[in-house]
């Protein structure tokens, strides 16, 4: 894993991490840039790190107010339980898709700019984009 510092955590749930064959436990979530981890609330050591992109599917459990699982594609299913499931879920789906979107740009050399571009469409109106800069080998950039 990376050291503490270079990833910090963007946000933390307390959740309830519910097993089948025994009472749940608690944990805490932490959703970092690149994968998210569950964490011992006692002595804060993580227990557990999962990069987005293992993410299958993620589901707010219908019957279970409180629940959403998280399917891995390696089949590996996390139940967890907590009064701010919107919130979660609407974090866990963001820094996935933010993530895919920088992986691939990273495989195709590419970096995006720091912020969004305000730039006339063609009906005139003015609408935020983003600009990257593709990365030669030998140091040269290039606005694409």
């Amino acid at each position: 894993p990376p050291p503490l510092h270079s990833d910090p955590p963007l946000c933390k749930f307390l959740v309830t991490k519910v097993r089948s064959w025994r009472t749940g436990y608690q944990r805490i979530v932490s959703l970092h840039a690149h994968h998210f981890a569950t964490v011992e609330t006692e002595s804060f050591v993580e227990t557990n790190r999962y990069p987005y992109a293992s993410v299958a599917r993620l589901t707010a459990l219908s019957g279970e107010d409180e629940c959403i699982l998280v399917e891995m594609s390696d089949g590996e299913k996390l139940k967890l339980r907590l009064t701010r499931r919107p919130e979660l879920m609407t974090e866990l789906l963001r820094l996935q898709a933010s993530s895919a979107v920088e992986m691939a740009a990273k495989a195709r050399g590419r970096t995006f700019l720091d912020g969004p571009v305000e730039e006339a469409g063609e009906d005139g109106k003015r609408a935020p984009s983003f600009h990257c800069v593709r990365r030669g080998r030998m140091g040269g950039r290039t606005l694409c």
